[in-house]
């Protein structure tokens, strides 16, 4: 019989998008997703119902935490997502960061960044805790 598995990682990865970043003091809410599929780490703002959130937008909440239980890396429309609103968390970033930079993030698809502009938005009371290059992971501080 062939081996099952011909190798394998020496260590777990360090982290993911979306995942909790330690055990630190955190507040998560469960919300309803609205509009179209939200992946993990990606910023959400109030959705239409009280308790629904949507991908970017103006009005942020926190950003959505990884369920390693899921098939698929998201939460898809009327699902219950898992939103990050204080605490430490993963994001993949579409521009280099460096630790102490406030968190910004397009309102058009949720997804992290630094750099003020046209359809950018701050994460209030969010800061990297680490430094990261173009698709890297780097921690955000939300307190």
């Amino acid at each position: 019989m062939p081996d099952i598995q011909q190798g394998y990682q020496s260590g777990i990865g360090e982290a993911m998008n979306g995942m909790i970043a330690d055990a630190s003091l955190r507040d998560a809410a469960s919300r309803q997703v609205e509009g179209g599929d939200i992946g993990w780490g990606i910023v959400v703002s109030q959705g239409t119902a009280d308790d629904g959130i949507v991908i970017g937008g103006d009005a942020p909440i926190g950003i959505t935490v990884a369920d390693r239980t899921r098939l698929a890396d998201k939460y898809v429309t009327g699902e219950t997502a898992s939103v990050l609103r204080t605490g430490a968390i993963w994001v993949t970033v579409y521009e280099a960061v460096n630790a102490n930079d406030a968190v910004l993030y397009k309102e058009a698809d949720g997804t992290c960044g630094k750099t003020a502009g046209a359809g950018i938005a701050a994460l209030p009371n969010a800061v990297y805790e680490t430094s990261a290059a173009l698709g890297g992971l780097a921690r955000v501080r939300i307190r």
